[in-house]
């Protein structure tokens, strides 16, 4: 089997491909930090895009104009 890795899912911390076992809530996702994730209660992952400018920052869990969480800060 195999899988292909974003360059960025190496760099971003706690990203998330897929939401079983993991709480309900909001997370970076490994597609870049333009992208973020909604795991929802019934373990289904949701890809969420920022706005055109916009990083998702983990610590504030919502997008904003400089990440504290992007690597890089790209």
């Amino acid at each position: 089997l195999f899988s292909y890795i974003n360059s960025d899912e190496a760099t971003i911390p706690n990203c998330k491909t897929h939401c079983q076992d993991t709480r309900e809530g909001k997370y970076p996702s490994c597609r870049g930090c333009d992208h973020y994730v909604v795991c929802t209660k019934y373990g289904m992952l949701h890809q969420k895009l920022c706005p055109v400018g916009r990083q998702w920052d983990d610590h504030k869990k919502a997008c904003r104009a400089k990440s504290s969480t992007c690597p890089n800060n790209r």
